[in-house]
């Protein structure tokens, strides 16, 4: 089903299957003085064997993964138990990270995004399916994202998260495929839309959607369009501004008193957010 007030134009947009974005592959650029290393299998309880195997093969049919033999690089699998009872799986990435250069692009600052919402009272927020998946990882770069687990060995044909180099590339990407499009914020695969009359909103919209469909890319249900307040990026939005979102302050509210550096640093980056 189409998200509420989704222009049925590009329903295509919203299709279950992946989104690939045309013209742009993703290749890592490697530093030569870090050597490869090669994890072992992690151990896994016997009663998320399954769960683990059928995850793989709905990657590897969705043409995300690809099982391979041998590589040089080899990371473990960690498997995140969801709040539902399904399972997300992720690699531990740190290990190659260090082999890879990170592209210089610039993410925006969060405030600096937000100051150009004045006089704005229609908005849309769209939400890129699996985003860093639409993204194809170059033939080069599929090795360092090889990871092992109890059916063997499998790398990433796509972009994965994790991967030290995404974000930048992602923002860079993004910021190259929405170049032009008035109203339009992006950060990473956040992107806002709006318009200081629905008309002018209406009008922005159809040109940011336009630009993904070209490209290639698709939205999920969690898209929300044309309304007068939404939260983005941890603020509330609307017409009489922004304001903090509750949660948010009330975790700070609630949070506990430091202790030591480590639990300092976290406190200062949950306050720092909104300073």
């Amino acid at each position: 089903d189409l998200p509420v007030n989704a222009p049925r134009e590009f329903r295509q947009l919203f299709t279950r299957e992946l989104g690939c974005v045309r013209g742009f592959v993703h290749k890592v650029v490697r530093r030569p003085d870090v050597c490869p290393v090669r994890a072992k299998l992690r151990r896994l309880p016997l009663l998320l064997r399954e769960q683990v195997s059928t995850e793989l093969s709905r990657l590897q049919a969705s043409g995300i993964i690809e099982p391979v033999s041998a590589s040089d690089w080899v990371s473990p699998l960690v498997v995140v138990k969801k709040k539902d009872g399904s399972l997300r799986l992720c690699v531990d990435l740190r290990e190659p990270n260090k082999a890879i250069v990170i592209d210089g692009f610039p993410l925006p600052h969060i405030e600096e995004l937000l100051q150009q919402l004045s006089g704005a009272v229609c908005f849309s927020k769209l939400d890129l399916a699996s985003a860093y998946h639409q993204v194809e990882l170059s033939e080069c770069s599929r090795d360092l994202t090889t990871f092992v687990s109890h059916d063997g060995l499998f790398r990433f044909r796509r972009v994965c998260f994790g991967l030290a180099s995404a974000p930048a590339v992602f923002q860079k990407m993004m910021s190259i495929l929405l170049k032009g499009c008035k109203g339009a914020l992006c950060y990473l695969d956040d992107i806002l839309v709006w318009g200081r009359t629905r008309e002018e909103h209406d009008a922005n919209l159809h040109a940011v959607l336009s630009r993904i469909s070209e490209c290639g890319m698709k939205l999920n249900n969690k898209c929300i369009f044309a309304v007068s307040e939404l939260q983005f990026l941890g603020h509330k939005i609307s017409s009489r501004g922004l304001t903090p979102v509750e949660s948010k302050v009330q975790a700070i509210v609630n949070a506990p008193r430091p202790t030591d550096a480590k639990s300092l640093q976290s406190f200062l980056g949950l306050v720092g957010y909104y300073a």
